[in-house]
C-alpha cells in the first residue's frame, strides 16, 4: 500500500507522527525523573522532533528504492533514535528507561495499526486525514488508562526488580515491540519471510513472556518475605519500631484521630534476674500474645524494645482496663495461673489533641507511661 505525497498527506502524516511521539514523550516523562526543569525539556523535546521529522519526509521522497513509502509504517523506525535521546533528558538507569519506552512505544504502535487497518477496510481516498481521525479517538478513549497504568502498577513493579531482573523485562518488552512492528509488516506486505519471522517471535513473545512472570512472581515472593523479617519482631512475632514509624506516618497523611499508647511492661529486669532470661522472653511473648488479643480489630501492637510496646489504637475502651483488668483477670490466669502478672505501665497520646506529628506524639505517650509506673508499687515481690 502506497500513499501518495501531496500536501495533505505529508501534513496529517506528520501529524499522526507528532501524536505519536507526544503520547510516548508525556509517558515517560511522567515516568522518569528529569535532568531539566519541564520547560527545557518540552523545548528541547519539540526542537528534536521538529528536526528529526522534516528530515525523515526529505528521506521518504527520494524514491521508492528505500522501501519507505508513506503508509508503510517504516518511518516509525525513527522513534528509536528517541532511546539515546530519552537518556540524555531523564536521569536513573538505562535499562529502566528503555522498558518504559519500549512499553509506550508498543502500545502507541499497536494503536497506529489499529488505525491503519480501519481506514483500510473502509478505502478512504483521504487516507491520513481519517488515520489521524481515527488514532486520535483512539487515544482519546484508552490513552489515560493506559499512561494510569504505567505509572501506576507498571512503574512499581520496576522499582521492586533487580537489575538482571529489569534487564530481562527490558528484553521482553523490547521482543514484544519489534513483533508489533513485524507483525504490522506482515499485514502490509505479502512476504513468507515476514510471516515465518513473525510466527517465530510470537513463539519467543509467549516463552519469554511465562519466564517474566515466573521470576517476577519469586521476586515479588522474596520481597514480601525481606519485609517480613525487616518489620516484625522476632520474638513476639509483631511488627517493630520501624513499621511503626511507617505506620504513623500513613495515618497522619490521613488526618484520620487515634490514640498512641506507650506500654511498658512493670520489673522485667528482675524477673530476668529472679527466673532467667529465658522465663523473660517467655513472659514478653506471652504478654504480647494476650495483649494483640484483647485489642482485637481496633489496635495494632508493635515491640520497640526489649520491654516496650507502642499500640495505635482506635477504640473507644480505656486501654487501662485493657492492659490492667482484662489482662490480669480473663486471659492471663485462665490459661497460666503459674505464672504471675506483674502488670505494666501506660501512657496515652491523642491524635491530634496532644501533637500533629509522630515525635511529639511519642515524647507525650512516653512521659504519661512513666508517670503511670511512678504510682505503682515501688518492691518486687516473687
Amino acid at each position: 500500500m502506497i500513499f501518495g505525497y501531496s500536501a495533505q498527506r505529508i501534513i496529517f502524516g506528520s501529524l499522526v507522527a507528532i501524536e505519536m511521539i507526544f503520547f510516548n514523550m508525556f509517558t515517560v516523562d511522567s515516568c522518569c525523573q528529569r535532568k531539566y526543569s519541564r520547560w527545557v525539556t518540552a523545548l528541547l523535546t519539540a526542537l528534536f522532533t521538529f528536526a528529526i521529522i522534516p528530515s525523515t519526509v526529505l528521506v521518504l521522497k527520494m524514491g521508492t528504492r528505500l522501501m519507505l513509502e508513506t503508509g508503510n509504517g517504516l518511518v516509525l523506525l525513527v522513534g528509536w533514535l528517541y532511546v539515546p535521546f530519552c537518556q540524555l533528558l531523564y536521569s536513573g538507569r538505562f535499562m529502566r528507561k528503555v522498558s518504559i519506552v519500549f512499553t509506550t512505544w508498543s502500545y502507541t504502535y499497536f494503536v497506529y495499526y489499529i488505525a491503519v487497518a480501519l481506514v483500510t477496510l473502509c478505502e478512504s481516498q483521504n487516507i491520513m486525514l481519517h488515520m489521524f481521525v481515527v488514532q486520535s479517538s483512539i487515544y482519546l478513549i484508552s490513552g489515560m488508562f493506559f499512561a494510569r497504568f504505567v505509572k501506576r502498577n507498571y512503574i512499581k513493579m520496576l522499582n521492586t526488580l533487580t537489575i538482571s531482573n529489569e534487564f530481562f523485562l527490558t528484553v521482553v518488552t523490547g521482543i514484544w515491540f519489534i513483533t508489533i512492528m513485524i507483525g504490522s509488516q506482515a499485514f502490509m506486505f505479502d512476504f513468507i519471510w515476514l510471516d515465518t519471522s513473525l510466527a517465530i517471535l510470537v513463539g519467543a513473545d509467549g516463552i519469554l513472556s511465562y519466564v517474566a512472570y515466573y521470576r517476577l512472581s519469586n521476586s515479588e515472593i522474596r520481597k514480601e518475605e525481606l519485609e517480613k523479617l525487616a518489620y516484625t519482631d522476632a520474638l513476639c512475632q509483631l511488627n517493630n519500631r520501624t513499621k511503626l514509624y511507617i505506620d504513623i506516618k500513613e495515618l497522619l497523611n490521613k488526618q484520620d484521630s487515634f490514640k498512641l499508647i506507650y506500654v511498658d511492661i512493670n520489673w522485667l529486669k528482675n524477673i530476668n534476674d529472679s527466673y532467667g532470661h529465658s522465663y523473660g522472653d517467655n513472659y514478653i511473648a506471652l504478654f504480647a500474645s494476650k495483649a494483640v488479643k484483647l485489642l482485637g480489630e481496633s489496635g495494632k501492637m508493635y515491640r520497640v524494645s526489649g520491654d516496650e510496646f507502642v499500640c495505635i489504637y482506635t477504640g473507644t475502651q480505656e486501654l487501662k482496663e485493657i492492659f490492667e483488668l482484662a489482662l490480669r483477670n480473663q486471659l492471663w490466669m485462665d490459661t497460666h495461673p503459674t505464672i504471675k502478672y506483674y502488670g505494666c505501665g501506660i501512657g496515652e497520646a491523642h491524635y491530634p489533641k496532644d501533637g500533629d506529628d509522630m515525635d511529639a506524639l511519642l515524647k507525650v505517650a512516653d512521659a504519661n507511661m512513666y508517670l503511670d509506673k511512678s504510682n505503682k508499687p515501688k518492691r518486687f515481690e516473687l
